[in-house]
């Protein structure tokens, strides 16, 4: 996180709109002023998802209740994770859908988005090529004005103690 607050130069990230776990439109100008938290992943991940989504929920809990703070979880696997799905692994991880919400909507809108938007590597399993996605191990920052802030190793418990920390640097911003 930048202490002095100076975004001038930063990456700006783009509005879009997507569904929640509940089936309602969400767009991004709905967490316009607000401190956020971004990963990506996919419901049916047996790997690094399940631990990733662990230690938002250990996020979520450090900041309960805080309204200057989201939590996003974008699904890459929008084929197989529909709203339903979304719902239980929701209420897998307890998200408190007043600051957790787990996104779904168009796969390259949402490939895009974490490619341009949140400046992610983007790679298939088994493809090799540039043009395909899989799910990526960071938490991206992003600060009141829509700006990336920092990433954070989502696997790493150090990380995310960091990440906390810089979270309560900027909801006092």
């Amino acid at each position: 996180v930048n202490a002095a607050g100076d975004t001038t130069g930063f990456h700006r990230v783009p509005v879009q709109g997507f569904v929640n776990q509940f089936g309602d439109s969400f767009y991004s100008n709905e967490i316009k002023g607000k401190v956020s938290v971004v990963n990506f992943f996919f419901a049916s991940c047996e790997g690094i998802c399940p631990v990733i989504s662990g230690n938002v929920f250990e996020v979520q809990k450090a900041f309960a209740g805080n309204e200057n703070l989201k939590l996003i979880s974008f699904s890459v696997d929008p084929e197989r994770d529909s709203v339903s799905v979304l719902r239980k692994y929701a209420e897998r991880f307890k998200c408190d859908s007043a600051q957790w919400n787990l996104l779904t909507g168009e796969k390259k809108k949402i490939y895009d988005l974490a490619r341009y938007g949140y400046l992610l590597p983007a790679v298939e399993p088994g493809t090799g090529g540039s043009e395909d996605f899989i799910h990526s191990d960071q938490l991206v920052l992003i600060d009141r004005n829509s700006i990336i802030r920092g990433y954070y190793t989502g696997t790493d418990s150090a990380d995310v103690r960091m990440l906390i920390e810089d979270i309560e640097t900027l909801l006092k911003e």
